[in-house]
């Protein structure tokens, strides 16, 4: 990823999403990508007032969106593979229509 191209996904995306989710004061949790840290981007943010949060060099352990995927790949896959026999049976009963999965 470049900084350009990051600065593009900030400029359609940041603002309406971060304050969407977390309310209009919400902080910028970028890691220590280099794209993250571009001058493009720190300019693009002050403009705007966005909080960001320093992050010390190779910490990203602090993203909860870190330890949220990793959760997801251990228990996630694992739970649709056991649900595979019902999801079976339910299709074999909708007869084509709809399933509650």
């Amino acid at each position: 990823m470049t900084g350009d191209y990051y600065l593009t996904i900030l400029q359609r995306h940041l603002v309406q999403n971060g304050s969407t989710l977390c309310g209009p004061d919400f902080v910028n949790q970028p890691d220590n990508h280099p794209a993250h840290k571009t001058g493009k981007v720190q300019d693009y943010l002050e403009r705007l007032g966005i909080t960001v949060m320093s992050w010390p060099p190779n910490s990203p352990d602090f993203s909860p969106i870190e330890n949220m995927f990793a959760v997801l790949k251990r228990e996630y896959p694992q739970a649709l593979f056991a649900s595979m026999p019902d999801r079976m049976q339910a299709g074999k009963r909708a007869r084509r229509g709809a399933t509650i999965y």
